[in-house]
């Protein structure tokens, strides 16, 4: 994760008055970063671009709700109920992103050793932590 650098506060700001001003002043907004780790930069963080990411007010609500994800297991076809977690959320997305076989959604990709070690270095933060916006 970045640091909120007083660049990365003015994206944040003039993200929300966009989201604002087209009527969406009670969502949330957050921001998203693309990291590029090159060898030739002095910081791998000179790299980086940081966009504006709307989170809608109902996808908030469905998360408050806690309510478990309603999975189906690959082996038996059986379905069962995993509990809602900043984890398993993101289990989830890289569950759909493994069903795009035919890469419609655009994200497949070849990935060289150093993009895995680029995103190794960027996970290490506690995913089980739970984030204070979300608690009930």
């Amino acid at each position: 994760m970045l640091p909120l650098t007083p660049k990365r506060l003015h994206i944040w700001r003039e993200e929300q008055a966009k989201y604002n001003a087209d009527g969406f002043a009670k969502d949330s907004v957050g921001l998203i970063d693309f990291v590029d780790d090159t060898t030739y930069a002095k910081d791998p963080c000179q790299n980086a671009v940081t966009a504006g990411l709307h989170i809608s007010t109902s996808v908030m609500d469905w998360v408050r709700k806690r309510e478990p994800f309603i999975r189906v297991s690959a082996v038996t076809g059986t379905p069962f109920k995993q509990p809602m977690s900043a984890v398993a959320g993101l289990e989830r997305i890289n569950v759909h992103i493994w069903e795009d076989t035919q890469n419609q959604l655009r994200l497949w990709t070849e990935m060289s050793e150093k993009d895995k070690k680029t995103i190794a270095k960027r996970t290490h933060f506690p995913l089980a932590l739970e984030s204070p916006l979300l608690r009930p």
